[in-house]
């Protein structure tokens, strides 16, 4: 019985450390995630491309989001692709051009602005939600976290690795390196800068990502005006997509009878479903 203990004991001992490191990691991504702003939040996303020999390339997007993995975002700039709205739910990306009738699904790897921030950049998911840690280790004052897909069947909307340095001390991502595949990297970015929104909390402010293959290609995102804004979970879909420019507009209203028409409708069809 005695043996029997003292190896029971031992095999506790040897799995605990592990599932305590899994938890570890995965609280350090969502503090990640934590200071890149508020949870549920707006802001106005400026990316601007350089190519050499090529006039720069400017987009502008209003977006806002809601937890880890709900946004939706209405290009401002260029007129070209004015009016455009986008709706990312988990993996999938939903565009809905300004003629378009009916959405159609985009890829997040794919990237609608052609240029190196992919359709998955401009609506990011939560890292804590995309990717878990392979492995960690400590450089001073810098943490380096190396990150792979959560979902290992999923090949087409996360990166197959990404390298991420952090703060140690408030989380802010400094650095990250984006691999298609094991040994291609694809472009780095580098936190610029960070700044104190009106808020009063710390988050990147300007991030400049640089092409391997090339680092005469570059390209810098620009976070304005960010700030908390609760909504509701109905706007978080397909059929709101035409309305996104309300948001935009501050239009209180709309969102609340918009809300109120879905949850009756929602209501209706509950009630429905049980008769039947």
């Amino acid at each position: 019985m005695h043996k029997i203990s003292v190896i029971g004991l031992w095999i506790v001992a040897l799995w605990l450390p592990v599932g305590a490191l899994a938890e570890s990691e995965l609280t350090t991504l969502q503090r990640v995630d934590k200071a890149m702003g508020p949870p549920s939040r707006q802001a106005f996303i400026e990316v601007v491309e350089q190519s050499p020999g090529l006039p720069e390339r400017k987009t502008v997007l209003f977006m806002v989001r809601k937890g880890p993995d709900r946004l939706l975002a209405q290009v401002i700039a260029p007129n070209k692709l004015k009016g455009w709205s986008l709706l990312r739910l988990g993996q999938k990306i939903v565009l809905r051009r300004s003629s378009d009738v009916t959405p159609q699904e985009i890829k997040p790897m794919a990237s609608l602005i052609h240029g190196l921030f992919t359709n998955g950049d401009l609506l990011p998911r939560g890292y804590a939600r995309e990717y878990r840690v392979v492995s960690s280790r400590e450089e001073g004052r810098e943490r380096v976290l190396e990150l792979a897909p959560r979902d290992k069947d999923d090949l087409t909307s996360a990166y197959r690795k990404v390298v991420l340095r952090i703060n140690a001390k408030n989380f802010l991502p400094l650095e990250a390196e984006h691999y298609l595949a094991e040994g291609f990297l694809v472009k780095r970015v580098k936190m610029k800068k960070a700044a104190r929104f009106p808020e009063g909390f710390l988050a990147p402010k300007l991030m400049e990502a640089v092409s391997a293959a090339n680092p005469r290609y570059k390209a810098r995102y620009a976070i304005g005006q960010m700030r908390s804004r609760e909504l509701p979970d109905s706007i978080f879909s397909s059929d709101f997509l035409p309305h996104v420019g309300k948001l935009l507009l501050e239009d209180g209203a709309f969102v609340k009878k918009w809300d109120a028409e879905k949850r009756t409708a929602q209501a209706v069809e509950k009630a429905e479903s049980k008769e039947n």
